[in-house]
């Protein structure tokens, strides 16, 4: 029996004009976080079989790597593939001397476009996110600079992850904040009490990373076990955090009593569709990593999923 046809719908992202695919491919897992780098002809058969299927919004950021997955994607994009999509990537995450630093200084900004704009091989990035707000840096001077690159014609819209309702206040009042990106999901919902209320007043966009809980929602705790020493989530403080902890400044959500009841290993598909239909439900764009080591093209099929029929 041929494998039924799969159309993934298209979405308005935001008020000032961006269409995207309403499923959007993250391209985080296949170099970096979640176990060592995949094999880069399958990850960019992944793209490709994904952009074929109508997912067309591809998210990654100039730190996963960090640059390489920047790299992998533009790769990717080649041979007519970067007209057929709408590009996403993320700044102010900086690697020097061997230390993360949360950057939002205008030189730095433009620093930072100027080189994903050529790991991308690319004129003009659609989505650029400000991937942690610099609370060195008013969001408004970091905005300003965005908006010079938006009317250079460097990037198109303008994103902001994981910002407070009162920062996503002050930047859109700067210039439009297309889309905000957070992490949510059925064991992530502090942010529907203030931020999600917050970007539906102001008209932007939402973009839901690790909807399946970074895949301890489809196999549960026991995930753990059969992760790699490479792999972010087997560091016990950061699991610890996920499992136990809420986020600062984040209200505690009780996460573990989700673990059982959705990871039966015969019923993963159903608790995969029941997470992103409650997701889907509540109006937002969904955004999925490529997280399953063993399966690196599931993240491609369920993206390719038409949930409502």
């Amino acid at each position: 029996m041929a494998a039924a046809s799969v159309s993934v719908p298209r979405i308005k992202l935001g008020s000032q004009g961006l269409e995207v695919s309403a499923q959007g491919l993250g391209c985080l897992g296949m170099s970096f976080f979640y176990g060592p780098p995949k094999p880069e002809p399958d990850m960019i058969k992944l793209i490709h079989n994904a952009v074929a299927t109508g997912v067309t919004l591809l998210d990654t950021a100039d730190m996963y790597g960090p640059h390489t997955n920047e790299i992998l994607l533009g790769k990717a994009l080649e041979g007519g593939v970067r007209e057929k999509v709408e590009l996403a990537t993320k700044f102010a995450v900086s690697y020097a001397d061997g230390k993360w630093e949360i950057r939002g200084d205008p030189a730095y900004v433009r620093a930072a476009c100027e080189g994903s704009l050529k790991r991308l091989g690319v004129d003009c990035i659609d989505l650029y996110y400000q991937h942690r707000i610099d609370k060195k840096v008013p969001i408004e001077v970091t905005i300003g600079e965005l908006k010079k690159l938006v009317e250079e014609g460097k990037i198109k819209y303008i994103g902001l992850s994981e910002a407070s309702a009162s920062t996503i206040r002050r930047a859109h009042a700067v210039h439009p904040i297309t889309a905000v990106q957070l992490e949510w999901s059925l064991w992530s919902r502090d942010v529907e009490e203030e931020i999600i209320p917050t970007c539906r007043e102001l008209g932007i966009g939402i973009v839901a990373y690790s909807p399946l809980g970074r895949g301890f929602l489809c196999s549960g705790a026991k995930l753990v076990d059969s992760l790699s020493e490479q792999d972010f989530r087997k560091v016990k403080s950061w699991v610890t955090v996920m499992l136990k902890l809420p986020t600062p400044g984040r209200t505690p959500r009780p996460r573990h009593c989700l673990l059982g009841n959705l990871s039966s290993q015969s019923g993963i598909f159903n608790s995969i569709t029941v997470t992103l239909l409650y997701l889907q439900t509540v109006g937002l764009q969904k955004m999925l990593r490529c997280t399953l080591e063993k399966h690196p093209y599931d993240a491609c099929l369920i993206a390719s999923y038409e949930f409502g029929t």
